[in-house]
């Protein structure tokens, strides 16, 4: 399923918050029928339902999707993936997908992307072709999109790290 990162928050927080009205309301239950200290357990249990409303937050396998119907620069639109998802490009063919710890870089114009991998002090940087109405995997986030959108100089604040760059 594809969701926006709003809706990925909204969920984690449903969830989160759901757990914790439950066992909070069971514990106050609990107390008034004096079972005292024995309801601790389930304020814990509130705690971290809250806590896991927190934690999980834009959880979820991230999706870049670089969309355009060919007269206008192609728009960055994010979503998260959860599970395994049919992504369906607009020349009507398309592509499951399936959650993991990687990104999502997904071409849904019909010209040719390049992805480029800028190093900083780990070796030389990379080139990819992203064909129109396909989608790579990427092992971190997109730093950069589209030409505009130059990656600063190499500085030693960076050193030892990849940032990606998607142009056209």
């Amino acid at each position: 399923m594809f969701v926006s990162p709003e809706q990925s928050s909204a969920i984690a927080w449903g969830i989160g918050g759901g757990v914790a009205a439950i066992a909070t309301i069971f514990g106050l239950w609990l107390i008034r029928r004096g079972a005292g200290l024995r309801a601790i357990p389930l304020f814990v249990i509130a705690l971290a339902g809250l806590l896991f409303g927190i934690s999980r937050q834009g959880h979820g396998t991230l999706v870049v999707i670089a969309s355009s119907d060919g007269q206008s620069q192609p728009d960055r639109i994010e979503r998260r993936l959860y599970g395994t998802a049919s992504y369906q490009y607009r020349n009507g063919r398309s592509e499951p997908m399936q959650s993991g710890g990687h990104v999502f870089v997904v071409n849904d114009t019909p010209v040719g992307m390049t992805l480029e991998t800028v190093s900083y002090g780990l070796g030389p940087s990379t080139e990819q072709e992203l064909p129109a109405f396909s989608s790579i995997s990427i092992g971190g986030k997109l730093d950069f999109f589209g030409p505009n959108d130059q990656p600063p100089p190499k500085t030693t604040s960076q050193y030892g790290t990849w940032k990606y760059w998607l142009r056209w």
